[in-house]
């Protein structure tokens, strides 16, 4: 059903009233009936199907007569930001309103209206937020069970040694909490506690399970108090003067808008946790103790302890299950007859009826066994590639050694002493044997295979990777990385562009570039003036100085867990299909440009400008320069904005690092990378003036915003203790907290959800503008109203000015360029 006409609607039982994402083109009154109100957890609902917005939904509560269906969604965005369906036969009247001021002009002939719609969305807030609350509830208490789950897994693991040792890296984190405790003497429980799964263990862990609420409750608690109102004081109130009408109505709007955004992102998250703990596609909590079981049985070792926990598991998932049918209506992707199945197979395994894994076991369980066929070019790989490399014959021996203590390791990502060493004496030797290789590789122009693999993937030993892994990333080497507009290169191909010098060598940990160490050298006496052209042209320094600093540095930093950190691709490294986790030039594209459609002027800076063929002498313009992109081979969690810019020419790009294969979500590493950026650039491009409050720039106004927080007037009680606790959170790094401040202005703020107090909105308004489109679409909020028509002012004040100079220099015989004219679109037009 879909109402669009003014009149009277009767809806059946079960029927669809009003969708998501459908645009609102009425004003709905439930006069009679019930209806369910239910939320999708699609961020963007444009481009799907209502069926399938429907069907994903989940139910948050019910609504009864004499109220509005939605009245909040013709004040915002003018799509339903819920689906409403009949629980029982209703009658819905309708008024024909497509937008506000449609809605407005009814609100002028219908003046009770105005006390009923908010009375609606005051409703809609409170049940919207006691939803809110629930489900944060439901994702404490299941994290507090993986949690727990996991750390008791590691507990046994580490008392009965079973050999299996899990990938996935929220098993990782795990091991953190067991190194902990061990270093504090605190032991865990190595027999089957029902209980210990359910309790809090926070401060025992040291993890914090709460989160600061993004709602503003000052704002809540005043939508509760004016709903106690009595009905004719609020009709008198709210039909006295329309701007009072329009601001409650739309302050209560956007209130429900920030609560339905935090219910998406808070449903996406429990199905993440729900997933975490039980899984037919992915790792699992489930699976790593099925793994557990079916090892411990090869060896004819029963530990009653696992299946135990493996069952107390089965029956937490079917239990949630039910939860989810019954309190939102909502089917998950759980196939209770295959864990009824399991727990079936989980009897046989107790009693030993079977001597191979089972069929449904292999839906969960993926068993690698060490057999199949590999391309023969590939075998004894580590001792082709040591000895291709031509380092040292002790030197290939102790990597040898200690390699092979590596293979044999029954805990490959253990933190003890004796694998850290190995561990540390592999890495001692990997990046000699990666010099070594490249070289040769270079001068021979060798096309092997192997040697590609070693460079690209870090790949050099088949007896620490399934033959899945290998075949894997043998296809990969011919399927290069080529797509969109931004440049990426594999450290391969970037350190082969170092040495042929079309690209200079990037920064070490200190800031300092390769020239940089020339002059310190010259400075120290060590190196003379006349060899500064044999120095700048030496291809093979600029390549040592390159691995030595940029890729030994970032390597490691990019894995994540330095503590467990070995420079060689192998199986408990990596947590998901390769192929999938590859990040290519496509996808870095993707998330780039999805960046530039909100932060159009990100890659900008105001660089000097001539060309003598025009009779341009020097032109200030603003000029966008994307940085490269380096992939660096391994299967890694976190990436790095190495260099704002390449040496000290303005105009060069910058350098972003990222792992070539990774479990993240891409677009969550670039959007950090780029507010760092965003951050460096201007820090450099201001000097020493980057933190002076005179000199007006991004980084000078969030410097003095965070400096002054607490003596600030335009900021609340609420919003300084917010700015308390993310100084806290990042370590008083502040720009960390910058960071933090631009994702949440690209993924919210963009959109209409405020979530920033107004003094960071305002300086990020003005520095990190959106595109007309969004600005136009944004400044109807009260709470842009200002900032923007400041903003728009400010703007087109300087494009009259640019232009009235320009129109000067072509009065006195000059022609503009396409650079002139660029710029000047940009202030024009951006």
């Amino acid at each position: 059903m879909s109402i669009v006409l003014n009149g009277n609607y009767s809806a059946k039982k079960n029927q669809t009233i009003l969708v998501e994402g459908q645009e609102a083109q009425s004003l709905n009154i439930l006069l009679q009936g019930k209806v369910d109100v239910y939320l999708s957890p699609f961020e963007k609902v444009s481009d799907i199907k209502q069926e399938n917005i429907l069907k994903n939904s989940y139910k948050l509560f019910s609504l009864s007569g004499n109220t509005f269906l939605g009245p909040n969604d013709l004040f915002i965005s003018g799509k339903y930001s819920f689906s409403y369906v009949a629980s029982e036969d209703s009658n819905v009247f309708s008024y024909a309103a497509q937008n506000r001021e449609q809605l407005e002009t009814l609100l002028n002939t219908q003046k009770d209206y105005a006390a009923y719609i908010v009375n609606s969305t005051t409703l809609l807030i409170s049940n919207a937020f006691s939803s809110l609350s629930k489900v944060n509830g439901l994702i404490r208490s299941l994290s507090v069970l993986t949690d727990n789950l996991i750390t008791f897994y590691w507990s046994i693991k580490e008392f009965f040694g079973f050999p299996c040792t899990p990938s996935g890296k929220f098993f990782r984190e795990g091991w953190n909490i067991i190194e902990k405790l061990n270093e504090k003497g605190v032991e865990l429980p190595r027999e089957y506690d029902p209980d210990f799964f359910e309790q809090d263990h926070s401060e025992l862990f040291d993890i914090d399970y709460t989160s600061i609420p993004d709602i503003s409750m000052p704002k809540l608690e005043y939508y509760r108090h004016f709903s106690t109102l009595p009905a004719e004081l609020k009709k008198s109130f709210l039909s006295f003067n329309p701007f009072i009408t329009a601001y409650h109505c739309e302050e209560a709007s956007t209130l429900l808008s920030e609560i339905q955004s935090d219910l998406k992102e808070a449903f996406n998250t429990l199905e993440s946790c729900i997933k975490k703990l039980y899984s037919e596609d992915n790792d699992c909590i489930l699976n790593e103790y099925l793994r557990a079981a079916l090892e411990m049985k090869k060896i004819n070792s029963d530990i009653p302890v696992i299946t135990r926990v493996i069952d107390y598991i089965l029956n937490k998932v079917k239990e949630i299950w039910g939860l989810f049918e019954s309190d939102y209506n909502h089917r998950l992707k759980i196939d209770i007859n295959h864990i009824n199945g399991l727990q079936n197979e989980l009897k046989a395994l107790e009693k030993s009826q079977f001597q191979v894994t089972p069929a449904c076991f292999k839906n969960v369980v993926e068993v690698h066994d060490g057999t199949g066929s590999i391309p023969v070019e590939l075998e004894n790989s580590a001792q082709k590639i040591l000895e291709y490399s031509r380092i040292p014959y002790d030197r290939m021996e102790y990597f040898m050694t200690n390699l092979e203590l590596f293979r044999k390791m029954k805990d490959r990502l253990s933190s003890d002493n004796e694998a850290r060493e190995v561990r540390k004496a592999i890495t001692s030797v990997f990046f000699e044997v990666y010099e070594g290789v490249l070289k040769r590789v270079i001068a021979e122009k060798n096309t092997s295979r192997l040697y590609h693999m070693f460079l690209s993937f870090a790949f050099m030993d088949e007896k620490l990777l399934s033959t899945e892994h290998i075949i894997n990333l043998y296809k990969l080497v011919d399927n290069p990385s080529s797509g969109g507009f931004c440049p990426v290169h594999t450290m391969r191909d970037w350190l082969i562009k170092i040495f042929n010098m079309e690209k200079d060598p990037s920064i070490n940990e200190f800031g300092q570039d390769y020239f940089d160490v020339f002059r310190e050298l010259k400075r120290r006496r060590d190196i003379s003036e006349k060899e500064k052209i044999d120095y700048e042209n030496d291809s093979y320094g600029r390549l040592e100085f390159e691995i030595a600093n940029m890729f030994k540095t970032n390597h490691r930093l990019c894995y994540g867990q330095i503590s467990i950190y070995v420079p060689i691709l192998h199986d408990e490294m990596i947590t998901r299909d390769l192929s999938k986790a590859l990040i290519t030039s496509e996808k870095i594209s993707e998330s780039v440009r999805k960046i530039l459609d909100v932060d159009f002027s990100v890659f900008h800076r105001e660089v000097s400008y001539r060309n003598p063929d025009s009779g341009i002498e020097k032109e200030l313009i603003m000029k966008a320069v994307i940085p490269d992109f380096i992939l660096v081979p391994i299967f890694g969690s976190r990436a790095f904005m190495w260099q704002e810019l390449t040496g000290r020419n303005r105009s060069t790009p910058g350098r972003f690092i990222l792992p070539l294969f990774t479990d993240e979500n891409p677009d969550d590493l670039i959007i950090k990378l780029i507010g760092n950026f965003r951050w460096e650039l201007c820090r450099t491009m201001m000097g020493v003036s980057w933190n002076d409050i005179t000199q007006k720039s991004l980084t000078s106004e969030y410097m003095d915003y965070i400096q002054f927080y607490k003596k600030n007037r335009d900021l609340s009680e609420e919003a300084k203790e917010k700015i308390k606790s993310q100084i806290q959170k990042y370590h008083n790094m502040t720009r960390d907290i910058f960071t933090a401040d631009y994702e949440t202005w690209i993924n919210y703020e963009s959109k209409g959800i405020m979530r920033l107090n107004k003094v960071v909105r305002g300086i990020l308004y003005k520095h990190c503008p959106f595109p007309r489109e969004i600005r136009a679409t944004l400044e109807k909020q009260p709470l842009l109203g200002d900032i923007a028509v400041q903003f728009k002012n400010t703007r087109s004040k300087y494009a009259r000015e640019l232009e009235n100079h320009y129109n000067k220099l072509t009065k006195s015989g000059l022609s503009l360029d396409t650079e002139l004219i660029e710029n000047l679109r940009f202030y024009k037009e951006m």
